[in-house]
Formats: structure tokens, C-alpha cells, sequence
């Protein structure tokens, strides 16, 4: 095989075969055509890595996981096939509310829910288009396409007529109405107010003469389901309409005042509780009362879910918004309220069912194409997994698969994994305890477990065998990191391993009682990301410059990658996993003396690799496989073989210039044939002068620098690779080297591999910011230099 060594790769061993195999069978000319030859290093049965777009003569042999049974287009069926037998008093307010007339909703553009919850926050009330249901939502449909609007909001009018109504009677609510400019217009009338209202907010072309009562439109509304005959646009349509367009509603929604404001604590209490809350048509109707979905498909489901997680994230301080009911609202069926069993058990066919997909309208999240306001609404629509119900429910394995498809939030991740090492650590003792000798393979899955300790051993609650080899830990992080790639999605991926770094490497023991996990999980993630930021402040400075000039000089396709987003989200919205820009921790230990190396135990990431051709999915699952080179040796090992091939070349080349321009064109045989992630091709001029022979004895030099090091500081070794990597301007062997040192295949380039090693770094250093005395120093050190600023 091609990569089965370094000298194969340096001498071109099988390109020879090849040929010599060729001239042999030249008599049969069928021999000669085909597809080239697939080599692939270390792994004799696996093919070679074809780009998909590289080359369309050439079929990708990229094996893809096998699909789930679902897909995002496909219904939820429990939620149409069924209707709930008891719903809780807020469900039952919210129904009885669309029944009565007594609510609006408003269907929001995908790609606007930001600029929409933004003016709760700025404006606090605004006036918006909502629409007038008929009784229980049944025969009218929603402004725009299911497609472009998806989700909805619906809105409580204020209440008439009840003892502790807004308005005493009908007659004063339609005055308010008329007063506050609430305008209405009926079914299939084109208001447009875009264009149809003047600079003083008044009404032109006609919009005026054509406004209704709110009870001219009730009546309208019952017609539609009583009546034969439909009224719609001024005009009698004989023999009705199976679904009618929306009528049109300007209310002003939000409230003009806080109830936390409020010295009147039963307002507050109100406001707690939106049965008891009363708005008016002049500050505003108040604030969401139920979150709605037009379809069952899986796609808008999660949509449903993406939306309650970013209101939560703006408005979470109002305690009601937590338990927000989720409905589904057709003009075939009317309102279904989606309970919370129901949510329960869509997340359980989430997990289990469906391939996992991001959110089409945030298409700025890759590696190489990163925006800052998609990123924040990425960040915004994590799920929060760690409400009780919802683990009941759910297995971790639900939850990684969760969080790796379709995103979680860091708590619930962190909580996740540290729950799997806690029954990693029980199955550990457990063993011991019984006599039990652990094999050669299950020794190795718990090498990174040794400083955790326990005060008990438990032998009721001592784990059975999960029906997988290795740890739970690392189990639960491959099931994540499969949904990741089944969904493309590298945010997520990177959030799984950098987490799984930091609860696998610690070396101290994890509460035993449940109920602490959540608050233990939530320091350990915040001290860390807070000293990362505090060590980095000290010795590299808030300024993304330091992090540009290193992404930028290694001539990195990925450069687009833009640190002011990260510095921007980060401002908004605090410290958290998927804004860590891991090209700064590099920069940091150029400044810092030596950091304590630690490696979480390895993963096997073969199957994943093989299944995309995603670059940033290439980069987190390159960390992954660096990790496990610098744990088991084997790059020490690939660095000194590769060392020693090089040297016999150089000695050759040296004395012969046919010598050296063979070594060329058998390079470029390589790379037309095997597909190789070249950044340039090999140029002739090096090696017909010496270019190419000084190139590989600096590469040599530096790594036979860099070898004595590598088991006392893993990360200058890796700091070592990286700055070479920085200094290649066109590597050829010396890139096919460094990917068989690192055990990883013919696909990555130099930026592959320049940001494979930033998160490994990364991954290594995140579990030493988690440390009480360090936290001291840092502090220390960060009123030093804010002090020396000030100076």
C-alpha cells in the first residue's frame, strides 16, 4: 500500500510497482483503462479519499452513514394521528383564547426572527400585523408559504366585559381600538400598510374607508364556518371557500411598561402568570402568549423548538416564557396543542429517527464562512436539555445525538458527559472491586481516568454492559459527533470534543449526587472559559490582530473565518464553547511557559472520516485523530521513520540531478493519480536546483528538534508541526508526511491540518484552565496588565 510507510511515500515504492505492473500487462490493453488506483495509508482494505468536486471523471468514494428512517420533509404522525386527553391550565387559557376570538397571531419570515425579538428588547412595544382566527383556528390560513413562515406567535387581546377586564364593555374596547389606531381590515383585503400609510401615520389609497370593528370581524369569522356563502374581499363567493385568505390586524404588541417595575406585586404575579395579565390596546397586548407551527413535519417541529429556545434566550427573564405551550395550527384541523408528552416523545424519534439537520437560513456557520449575527442566532437556538422531564425521557446517547445534530447547549452537554464518566468511573471500581481484569482494549479506554477517585463503590447501582466496546465517555461523544456529521454541522462537533476534553482530562472526582451534576457542570464550564479568556487577555491581548496575522499566515483557505464575529457574539452573549477561537490558545503558549499536557483517552474516528468530505468536519475529526497519535505514540514513531526516508533521499538527491528530477515527475504521477489536497503543484525549477533538498532537511531539522520533546510537552511538538506548517508556501512529500504522521489521510491540506492542530492544542490546554490556583494567578496577572494599560 501506498502509505503503509514513510519510505513508500518518499521513494514513490508503489508508483514503480505500477508502472513495472503496466509494462508487464502491456499486451493487454484492457488493463490500462479505468479508474486510477486507490491507496489509502495504514488501513489496507480502505480506499483512497477522492474530493467530490474535484474531479467529476473521477467517482467520490466518500461512504456516507446510512440514513435514518425519517427525513425533515416527513410528519410527526403521534401529532396528527392523535388528540391530547388533558392539557395543563395554561394550554387549556390559550385554547379557550382562539376559541373565543380573544387572540391574534402573527406568522414571522424565517430569516426575520431576530430583528423581530429585538424590538421587545429596544422598543419594548411596537405595532405589528397579526391576523383574527375563526373559532379555534379552522378554515383560514396564515399570511405566507409554510416554507418562508414557519412559525408563528400568537398574541392575548385585552379582555372585555369580565370583572377584571381591560374594558368594561365592547362599546368602550372598539372607542380604545379606534382611538389607539388598531386597525383591521377583513378576509382577502390587501392593506399593504408598507406603502399605504403616510409620514404621519395615517391611512391613504382608500385604507382608511375600508376598516372593520373587531366585532364586524368575529361575525365575518363564524360566518365562514356556519354559512355556505363566504364574504372575502367585499364579495359574496356563492358556495364559500375550503380555506380563506388571513384578514389583517394592526395591534400594537410588547408593553410600553415592565411589570417588574412594578410596585404592586400582584401585577407581578400577573405577569408571571399570562392567564392574569391584562394589556391594552394602547401599551401594547402584551408578550407572546403561545408559540405556533402550520405543519407536522419534522423540519418545522424542530423550527418550533429552535424558535421557543431563541425567545427564551430574549425574553427569559419572564418566568412564564419557560413553559410556553407549542400548538399546531391548520385550517383543515384547527389547534392541536402540542403537550408536553408529545414534545417528549418528538424528541425521542429526534434522536432516534430522523437525520439531523442545521437551520437552511443560517448558511454563514462553516469554518470557512462565518457571520456574526448567524452565528449569535445559532447560539441563540441551542435546545436546553437539561429540564428534569426531558432526561427522564431521553438516554444520553438521545442527547448526544441531540446536541451533535441539531445543537444543545453547553450545560447540557457538559452534563451529559459528566454523568457517562461518572458511570465509567463506578464500572471501573466496580471491576476492581470484583477482581475483574480489565483486557488490554478496556484498559486503554480508561487511561485518561486514572486520577478520579471515589468515596464509595455502589454495587447496586454498578453499570451492565451498554452493548459497546469502550467507555461510556467516548461513546456517548461518537454517537454526538455521528449526528454531527449526518448533519454537516462543524459548530456542533467542535462544542462536542472541546467539551469531552474538558470533562474527560480533570482530576478530580464529579459530585455522586444527580442533583449537584447541573451546578457542578456549569462552574467547571464557566471558570474554564472565563480563565482561558483572562490568560489569553494577559498574554496575547483582546485584540483579534494576534489571531488574524496567525490564521492568515499560512496562506489558509479558511481565513474567512472572521474573529470579529467571535469577538462580537462574544460580547453579546458571554463566555461559551462555540465562540472559542482556537487559533489564539496557539498564539498564547508562544508567550507562556510550558503547559501541563493533558490528552483525553482516545477515539476512533475511521468510520467518520470515511462518511464526509466536509472541510470543517474534516478539522474536527483530524483533532480527534491527532489526540490519538500524541496518546498512543504512534506519531513519535511515523516522525522518526519519516526523519530517516528523508535523509536517504536527500544523500541520493545531493549526487544526481536525473536522480531528483525523477523524484519530481514521480510526484506528479502521485498527485494526478491519488488525488492528493496539494495546495500548488511540485514546481520543476526546485528540484532541478536545490530548493527542494534545503526544503526537506528544514523539515527534517525540525523535527528532529521537536521528537526528544514530545513525551515532556506534547504541545510545542504540536507547535513545532504548526509553525511548519505556517512556513510551507508549496508542499508536496512534505505535506503527504506530516498526513502520515498524523494518521490522517490524503484530503488534508495544509489548512486542514493547520486547524486540525489549533484544536487539538485547544482540546489539550481547555481542562487546564480549570484550576482554582490559576484562577488566582490569573486574576493577578490580568489586574497587572489592565493596570499597566491604564498607566
Amino acid at each position: 500500500e501506498y502509505h503503509d510507510s514513510a519510505r513508500s511515500i518518499v521513494f514513490r515504492d508503489v508508483i514503480r510497482l505500477r508502472r513495472d505492473l503496466q509494462h508487464t500487462n502491456s499486451a493487454h490493453p484492457a488493463s490500462t483503462h479505468g479508474p486510477p488506483s486507490n491507496y489509502r495509508r495504514s488501513v489496507s482494505e480502505a480506499p483512497s479519499f477522492y474530493s467530490e468536486v474535484s474531479d467529476l471523471s473521477c467517482a467520490s468514494v466518500i461512504d456516507r452513514l446510512p440514513p435514518l428512517p425519517h427525513r425533515k420533509h416527513d410528519e410527526f404522525l403521534p401529532l396528527t394521528s392523535s388528540d391530547p386527553v388533558t392539557l395543563i391550565p395554561r394550554e387549556q387559557h390559550v385554547i379557550s383564547m382562539l376559541e373565543n376570538q380573544t387572540a391574534v397571531v402573527k406568522t414571522l419570515k424565517n430569516s426575520e426572527w431576530s430583528s423581530f425579538l429585538r424590538k421587545f428588547v429596544k422598543e419594548q412595544s411596537f405595532r405589528t400585523s397579526t391576523s383574527l382566527l375563526p373559532p379555534n383556528g379552522k378554515k383560514m390560513r396564515c399570511f405566507g408559504s409554510t416554507k418562508e413562515y414557519t412559525v408563528g406567535v400568537v398574541f392575548s387581546l385585552p379582555t372585555v366585559g369580565s370583572d377584571d377586564a381591560v374594558y368594561a364593555t365592547e362599546r368602550v374596547a372598539q372607542q380604545e381600538i379606534e382611538r389607539t389606531n388598531t386597525w383591521l381590515w377583513p378576509s382577502g383585503y390587501a392593506a399593504k400598510t408598507e406603502f399605504n400609510v403616510d409620514r404621519h401615520g395615517n391611512l391613504t389609497n382608500g385604507r382608511k374607508e375600508a376598516l372593520l370593528s373587531m366585532q364586524s370581524i368575529r361575525e365575518y369569522n363564524l360566518s365562514y364556518l356556519r354559512d355556505a356563502d363566504h364574504v372575502v374581499g367585499g364579495r359574496i363567493i356563492v358556495g364559500g371557500l375550503s380555506t380563506l385568505p388571513y384578514n389583517e390586524v394592526m395591534i400594537r404588541v410588547g408593553s410600553s411598561v415592565d411589570p417588574e417595575e412594578d410596585d404592586d406585586e400582584d401585577e407581578e404575579e400577573k405577569f408571571q402568570d399570562p392567564t392574569r395579565m391584562k394589556g391594552s390596546y394602547e401599551h401594547g397586548v402584551g408578550y407572546p402568549v403561545a408559540l405556533f407551527v402550520r405543519t407536522a413535519q419534522f423540519g418545522h417541529l424542530v423550527a418550533l423548538l429552535r424558535a421557543r429556545a431563541r425567545i427564551l434566550s430574549v425574553l427569559g427573564k419572564y418566568e412564564y416564557m419557560f413553559n410556553i405551550p407549542l400548538l399546531l395550527i391548520t385550517p383543515e384541523d384547527g389547534v392541536k396543542v402540542i403537550t408536553q408528552e408529545m414534545q417528549l416523545e418528538l424528541y425521542q424519534a429526534l434522536a432516534r429517527s430522523v437525520n439531523p439537520f442545521q437551520n437552511t437560513t443560517l448558511h454563514k456557520t462553516d469554518v470557512g464562512n462565518t457571520n456574526a449575527d448567524h452565528l449569535r442566532q445559532k447560539i441563540d437556538e441551542l435546545i436546553d436539555l437539561n429540564q428534569d422531564d426531558i432526561r427522564s425521557a431521553l438516554t444520553r446517547e438521545d442527547c448526544a445525538r441531540i446536541a451533535g445534530g441539531l445543537g444543545a447547549t453547553d450545560e447540557s452537554v457538559i452534563r451529559v458527559f459528566v454523568e457517562a464518566l461518572q458511570e465509567d468511573i463506578r464500572c471501573k471500581k466496580t471491576n476492581n472491586y470484583q477482581g475483574n481484569k480489565l483486557n488490554p482494549k478496556e484498559e486503554d479506554c480508561f487511561s485518561g481516568l486514572e486520577g478520579f477517585e471515589s468515596s464509595e463503590i455502589d454495587d447496586d447501582n454498578a453499570i451492565k454492559n451498554t452493548g459497546h466496546q469502550g467507555s461510556e465517555l467516548q461513546h456517548i461523544l461518537i454517537e454526538g459527533l455521528a449526528s454531527a456529521v449526518r448533519a454537516g454541522d462543524y459548530h456542533t462537533s467542535r462544542q462536542l470534543l472541546i467539551i469531552y476534553s474538558l470533562v474527560a482530562t480533570r482530576r478530580e472526582w464529579y459530585p455522586e449526587n444527580k442533583g449537584d451534576v447541573d451546578e457542578q457542570a456549569a462552574s467547571i464550564l464557566r471558570k474554564s472559559l472565563t480563565n482561558r479568556e483572562i490568560n489569553l487577555a494577559v498574554h496575547c491581548g483582546y485584540s483579534s490582530d494576534t489571531s488574524e496575522r496567525s490564521s492568515q499566515s499560512s496562506g489558509s483557505r479558511f481565513s474567512a473565518v472572521s474573529t470579529g464575529s467571535y469577538n462580537d457574539c462574544k460580547r453579546k452573549l458571554g463566555p461559551c464553547i462555540m465562540l472559542l477561537d482556537i487559533s489564539r490558545d496557539m498564539a498564547a503558549i508562544e508567550k507562556q511557559d510550558q503547559l501541563p499536557c493533558l490528552i483525553p483517552p482516545p477515539i476512533d474516528t475511521y468510520r467518520l472520516r470515511s462518511a464526509t468530505n466536509q472541510d470543517g468536519l474534516l478539522i474536527v475529526l483530524g483533532a480527534v485523530e491527532i489526540l490519538k497519535t500524541m496518546q498512543d505514540g504512534s506519531a513519535k514513531e511515523r516522525a522518526i521513520e519519516s526523519i530517516e526516508a528523508v535523509d536517504e533521499w536527500v544523500v541520493n538527491g545531493e549526487n544526481s540531478v536525473a536522480y531528483r528530477l525523477s523524484a519530481w515527475h514521480s510526484q506528479r504521477t502521485a498527485q494526478a493519480d491519488l488525488k492528493i489536497a496539494m495546495e500548488h503543484d511540485p514546481t520543476f525549477t526546485s528540484f532541478i536546483g536545490k530548493h527542494a533538498i534545503e526544503n526537506r532537511k528544514k523539515f527534517t531539522a525540525l523535527l528532529r528538534y521537536a521528537i526528544p520533546k514530545l513525551e515532556s510537552d506534547t504541545i510545542y511538538f504540536l507547535k513545532t508541526l504548526h509553525d511548519m506548517l505556517s512556513q510551507m508556501h508549496s508542499p508536496c512529500l512534505r505535506l503527504e508526511l506530516l498526513q502520515y504522521i498524523l494518521n490522517l489521510d490524503n484530503r488534508y491540506s495544509v489548512s486542514h491540518l493547520s486547524h486540525s492542530v489549533e484544536l487539538a492544542v485547544t482540546c489539550m490546554c481547555i481542562s487546564f484552565y480549570e484550576n482554582e490556583q490559576l484562577e488566582k494567578q490569573f486574576t493577578v496577572l490580568s489586574l497587572e496588565a489592565s493596570n499597566h494599560s491604564c498607566v
